[in-house]
C-alpha cells in the first residue's frame, strides 16, 4: 500500500510536466543480510514536510526533494550502529523539529 501511495503521489507531482514514475524490481525473492540494507522506506508526502518547511513550495513546482538522509541512519556512514529504538519519534530524533507530533494513521501503534 505504501509503495502504491508513493507512486501515486510522485505521479501527481510530475503530471504537469507530462512525466511519471515507473518502478521495476531488479531482484525478486532475494534474501539479503542486514548489512545490505541502505535505508528504510518513507512516504515522501507524509514525512517530507518535517525536515523541510519549504516542502510544499517544491512540490507545487514539480520537485520532490530527497528526504532519506534527514530521516534515517541506514545509509553508508562511519557512525556507530544506532540499533532498535523504542518509538518512531526516538528513531528520527534530531532530524525533525522539537515538538513534532508524528501522526502516521490509526493503524500505527507505538510501543508502550
Amino acid at each position: 500500500m505504501q509503495m502504491r501511495r508513493e507512486k501515486a503521489f510522485r505521479d501527481r507531482v510530475k503530471q504537469a510536466q507530462g512525466s511519471y514514475f515507473e518502478w521495476v524490481p531488479d531482484q525478486i525473492n532475494a534474501t539479503k543480510p542486514e548489512r545490505s540494507i541502505r535505508g528504510r522506506f518513507y512516504e515522501s508526502e507524509k514525512l517530507g514536510p518535517m525536515p523541510n518547511p519549504q516542502w510544499g513550495e517544491y512540490v507545487q513546482s514539480g520537485h520532490i526533494l530527497p528526504i532519506q538522509r534527514s530521516l534515517n541512519n541506514r545509509f553508508d556512514s562511519r557512525g556507530s550502529y544506532v540499533g532498535r529504538k523504542n518509538s518512531r519519534l526516538d528513531a528520527v530524533a534530531g532530524a525533525v523539529p522539537p515538538g513534532t507530533v508524528l501522526n502516521l494513521g490509526p493503524h500505527v501503534v507505538e510501543w508502550a
